[in-house]
């Protein structure tokens, strides 16, 4: 009896242990293509910010930062003008302007995918609080003035979610069985 419980406790412990950071696979955001050959010398104007979505997904818990679910989707929805790039072909880049990012935006303009820019940010749990400044670019490599975004969503992680709260319910129940059994 003792073997078969430890053996299920071993085996939950496993099961509702964190997926390393490493098995968690997300895309890379797409490298804006810049021509410096063409004759275009005007820098875009400021960018519009028309939407920001931070998506926690299943990650709103007390879990280590190396687990899968500790990773945010967050979605810019960006517009810009220029006089020779036409807006849904602008590129952008990012940079950290203040914040905990847990994420350094690439140094290199992003492509938008019908006009968003997706980044993915490990959260560890905790709050999705910085500032970016993203500027647009357009195929000629000119580039435009920053335009801030504070990107902001929830205050941390939500008490007993996840495996956090079923790990000690599973060691209340085998802790049980086994004082049960030696009575």
């Amino acid at each position: 009896m003792f073997r078969l419980l430890y053996a299920l406790l071993l085996a939950s412990l496993v099961a509702l242990s964190p997926a390393p950071a490493s098995a968690c696979r997300f895309g890379s955001p797409p490298v804006y293509a810049v021509d410096g050959s063409l004759p275009d010398n005007v820098a875009p104007g400021a960018v519009e910010v028309l939407d920001v979505t931070v998506d926690r997904g299943e990650g709103n818990t007390c879990n280590s930062s190396n687990s899968c679910a500790d990773i945010a989707t967050v979605y810019f929805a960006l517009s810009a003008q220029d006089d020779e790039t036409p807006s849904d072909s602008m590129g952008y880049v990012f940079s950290l302007a203040d914040g905990d990012a847990r994420y350094t935006p690439p140094a290199e303009p992003l492509a938008a995918a019908d006009g968003v820019v997706t980044f993915h940010v490990v959260h560890g749990g905790g709050a999705i609080r910085y500032d970016l400044e993203v500027r647009a670019v357009d195929q000629a490599g000119n580039v435009g003035p920053a335009t801030l975004i504070e990107v902001r969503n929830g205050t941390g992680c939500a008490i007993g979610g996840g495996a956090s709260g079923a790990l000690p319910a599973l060691l209340a129940v085998a802790f049980l069985a086994l004082r049960r059994r030696r009575r």
